[in-house]
């Protein structure tokens, strides 16, 4: 690749590696890399990497970095690189990319890449998955406490915490054509469907669908939506019999109340409703092993 690699980097990622080490990695192939800190607002990246004259953008850190890439690489139209240095690593496991870092980055230099669907709200990109509900309380509510307790200690807390004092949702969910009103404690909308089985772990087949899949926790029962939100934090997701399915390219979800908390792959943002989630089929090229590779 002749122009540079821009590396959105995040420090704070679970399984993270420094600077160094990354550039060292791609040292091996002769590609220069520029590195941005996700810190950074997002309008201040576009300024810069568009400076940079990059050939793509690769994330360095978690499913929120490759989140955050990924809406940069859509803005930008350049491909997506994932170098999974994050605790989970949803994205990169469901696209079946190596999870060790000198073969991601041998992925990256190979140049081989696919187009895959994104999902959207509000104008924000989300490459896994979004939800209402429960779910973005716990991770707010975590977040407060998680400098000082530590990730999984401030999230048993913040379960607890959310399960106490929650307040359920009442939504009209719209789409082909159809309405239902629903009062549910969790919505999760995933960016093509996710398979679940007998013990709740849920991973995607497919990134190519153009659809999206949205899951309504219909129960009563607040254990069940904690549950699901304890397994979620965990990389895993329960559901069964008391979980109503919708499917669509657009979906659209009314509430009485002005602005919602909406996590969109992990990080919580206030949206204004009604809520629009919208499908972009094969609008996001990655990089893949050649094998994989879709031109």
């Amino acid at each position: 690749m002749s122009n540079p690699i821009g590396v959105l980097h995040n420090a704070l990622a679970g399984g993270t590696a420094s600077r160094a080490v990354v550039q060292a990695a791609f040292a091996l192939h002769r590609t220069e890399v520029v590195f941005f800190n996700i810190k950074q607002k997002p309008a201040t990246l576009v300024r810069q990497m568009k400076a940079a004259q990059l050939g793509a953008i690769v994330a360095a850190g978690g499913d929120g970095t490759v989140s955050a890439a990924a809406s940069l690489a859509v803005t930008l139209g350049l491909p997506l690189g994932v170098l999974p240095l994050g605790t989970l690593n949803h994205f990169a496991k469901d696209l079946k990319l190596p999870l060790n870092l000198k073969r991601a980055v041998a992925v990256i230099a190979s140049g081989s890449f696919k187009a895959i669907d994104y999902g959207s709200v509000g104008g924000h990109v989300f490459v896994n998955n979004s939800s209402l509900g429960i779910y973005p309380s716990v991770v707010l509510d975590r977040h407060r406490s998680e400098g000082a307790l530590g990730k999984w200690l401030a999230a048993g807390l913040a379960i607890i915490r959310t399960g106490l004092r929650y307040h359920y949702l009442d939504l009209d969910i719209t789409s082909n054509g159809s309405s239902a009103h629903h009062k549910t404690p969790l919505v999760f909308v995933g960016n093509n469907a996710y398979q679940l089985d007998a013990v709740g772990l849920m991973g995607r087949t497919s990134l190519t669908a153009g659809r999206l899949f949205l899951y309504v926790v219909k129960t009563r029962r607040l254990s069940l939506p904690l549950r699901v939100v304890g397994l979620s934090l965990l990389g895993r997701r329960g559901a069964g019999d008391d979980v109503v399915l919708v499917t669509g390219e657009q979906i659209r979800i009314r509430s009485s109340k002005a602005t919602l908390s909406v996590a969109l792959d992990g990080e919580v943002r206030a949206l204004r409703t009604p809520l629009v989630y919208q499908i972009h089929p094969a609008s996001l090229k990655v990089f893949v092993s050649g094998n994989d590779a879709r031109l």
